[in-house]
């Protein structure tokens, strides 16, 4: 699955709860947590080619030392798909490194397997943590798998699941438990670990409790002694057999602290098979999901598509009214200027027309002044006739 992936809300608030928990830490626990920060990049390369959606296992040395594939071949389970996260020697709160959750969370695993009981040993008073140390590794054990959960979750994986494989009580530590003078020896930490997360499984549907420890020992009806299964057909053993090496369990390694391939094989397939069961339910979910994310997407991209050719038919409708308005605009100014060219032509013909009206009004004027002129002069040469012919007249009767 390649998503682009998001910081969501959610997962910032986890990163920065995270960074408040690594200033709370003591200088030690802060030291590991960068040793485990170098070994995560490691696995984190490691599945680098890997495809996504798989199983992956986190937690301590017997989480490193499960090769994974001894439980899971009888699944027919893809190896490919198997990422193995387990740190040697590390606590509950050393898992609470934003590198390493986002390590675990890198291949968006749909089923996360984790086992881890180291810190156990430590007893911490209630002036340090407020907690006991079957408590605290709870605490930060549950908050390791609510922030990777978070992580998951925005990282595209719609319902994340968790198996929480129960604490043993190792052959190893029965000299450690039994010298204990505490009001809570390391035996009975397991017990409260164990019950701890049994309960919180039970209240929560995303994840589960599984117990080993049935298939590993049981209590002595008549002592109340822990008797471990040899798994060699022998009858079952003390603790204190199998450290002075009087009886053997198959179940063990010789350093009687973690388990052998052998437990991994017959008691960690039944993990195996209920991770795949529960992996193949969530890839149909993730499926559907996917499924209904694509036709969301296509809905989404037809409506998107619509408003595109609506947005287009719009704008082409405003292109055309806008050019219908234009052209309105020029066929306006066209007729007004046709309208300005008429009146023009107008006023000119008209003026023609005063002009010629004016010519012949002149002419006119200029024959009545012709004629006038013509009819004065002949008044005074019919005068001047006039005149001489008296003085013709007053010159004969003054001869007489």
């Amino acid at each position: 699955m390649s998503t682009k992936r998001k910081h969501s809300p959610r997962l910032l608030r986890c990163l920065s709860l995270l960074l408040l928990l690594a200033v709370l830490l003591p200088a030690n626990a802060v030291y590991a947590a960068q040793i485990t920060t170098k070994k995560t990049e490691a696995l984190k390369k490691q599945y680098a080619s890997a495809p996504e959606n798989g199983i992956a296992a986190a937690g301590s040395s017997s989480i490193s030392s499960w090769d994974m594939n001894w439980s899971f071949e009888e699944t027919g389970y893809s190896p490919s798909m198997l990422y193995n996260y387990g740190i040697n020697a590390t606590t509950a709160q050393e898992w609470n490194n934003a590198y390493y959750i986002a390590a675990v969370a890198d291949k968006s695993p749909l089923v996360t397997i984790l086992y881890g009981a180291n810190g156990l040993q430590e007893e911490l008073s209630d002036a340090d943590y407020n907690k006991p140390a079957a408590s605290w590794t709870c605490y930060e054990t549950l908050y390791f798998m609510e922030t990777l959960r978070d992580v998951l979750i925005s990282n595209g994986v719609p319902s994340p699941y968790m198996i929480f494989v129960s604490a043993v009580k190792t052959p190893s530590m029965y000299k450690a438990s039994q010298s204990e003078t505490t009001s809570c020896p390391f035996w009975d930490r397991i017990d409260l670990l164990n019950a701890q997360m049994k309960q919180y499984a039970d209240e929560h549907s995303w994840c589960e409790y599984f117990d080993i420890e049935s298939y590993l020992y049981h209590k002595d009806t008549r002592t109340g002694e822990l008797l471990y299964y040899t798994g060699t057909g022998t009858e079952d053993a003390t603790a204190a057999e199998l450290i002075s090496k009087k009886k053997k369990s198959a179940f063990f390694k010789t350093d009687l602290k973690h388990q052998s391939e052998t437990a991994y094989r017959q008691i960690w397939s039944g993990i195996a098979k209920k991770a795949v069961s529960t992996a193949a339910k969530k890839a149909k979910q993730l499926q559907e999901l996917r499924q209904k994310q694509a036709q969301e997407e296509l809905l989404r991209q037809e409506k998107l598509r619509q408003k595109e050719a609506q947005r287009q038919a719009i704008t082409k409708t405003v292109k055309a009214q806008t050019a219908k308005q234009l052209n309105l605009k020029k066929i306006a100014a066209a007729i007004k200027q046709q309208q300005k060219l008429i009146l023009e032509k107008k006023r000119q013909q008209q003026k023609l027309l005063e002009e010629k009206k004016r010519l012949k009004k002149s002419r006119l004027q200029q024959k009545k002044n012709q004629l006038r002129q013509k009819r004065l002069r002949k008044l005074t040469i019919q005068r001047q006739k006039r005149l001489r012919r008296l003085a013709l007249l007053k010159k004969k009767r003054l001869s007489r």
